[in-house]
């Protein structure tokens, strides 16, 4: 089980990079996920994964570091679900980072002088 949970961790590691650089790709998308609440949480859950996967493979079996490896876990995965949540409720607020997207697939000319938010 500790096999599993470590894989899973890293595995979360790994998909959360590759959400973030799929939002970054835009910067009004990624944005988001760097700044305010949804940044702030998005932060924590990559630590929390973190220190997770870590005292999961210092605890072999001991059990007290089972405990603050499952605590760091589940701290990881709702801050994750939330950093999404907020996130998105600020990407929603911005027009920009919709838009601009579906005018570059359309071919139209994107507006660069646009401030930054």
């Amino acid at each position: 089980m500790r096999r599993f949970g470590m894989a899973a961790g890293v595995a979360e590691i790994v998909a959360g990079g590759w959400v973030e650089r799929e939002a970054n790709r835009i910067e009004h998308v990624g944005r988001p996920l760097q700044e305010g609440v949804g940044g702030g949480l998005w932060t924590a859950s990559k630590s929390l994964t973190i220190a997770s996967v870590v005292l999961t493979a210092l605890s072999g079996r001991q059990r007290w570091a089972r405990g603050p490896a499952a605590l760091a876990g589940t701290g990881a995965s709702l801050a994750t679900r939330f950093a999404l949540f907020h996130a998105g409720k600020g990407s929603a607020r911005d027009p920009r980072a919709t838009f601009r997207l579906q005018r570059q697939t359309r071919g139209a000319p994107v507006d660069r002088s646009s401030p930054r938010t």
